[in-house]
């Protein structure tokens, strides 16, 4: 019978460590998922923010090397969107005086 107890005690240990294992590694997955998102994101969000730098250049026509895709939205309003997965999009005016541009809002895109 004590040998029985023990042996059910062994075998509850072990599901338990296989358990804490498996809960270990699953943490360790989200961790370097979530590291990779978030650095795929923050490289978008700077090619937005280049890409909103050169509008005035856009105007112009020169924009060969562009890592967005701009749409003019009427009444100086462009949307710039990232080309990069996750994806950035910015609302900006710019001014047709000045050829300063000011985003008016932004959001992620998702597939």
């Amino acid at each position: 019978m004590i040998l029985t107890w023990v042996l059910s005690l062994i075998l509850l240990c072990s599901a338990l460590i296989k358990q804490l294992e498996s809960l270990t590694t699953q943490s360790l997955i989200e961790l370097k998922t979530m590291m990779d998102t978030q650095e795929q994101f923050f490289s978008a969000e700077k090619a937005v923010v280049e890409c909103e730098h050169d509008l005035a250049q856009r105007a112009n026509g020169d924009v060969s090397d562009s890592n967005c895709i701009y749409r003019d939205m009427g009444n100086h309003v462009w949307r710039i969107s990232s080309k990069q997965k996750p994806g950035v999009e910015v609302h900006v005016y710019v001014d047709p005086q000045t050829d300063t541009a000011q985003r008016l809002n932004w959001r992620q895109t998702f597939e």
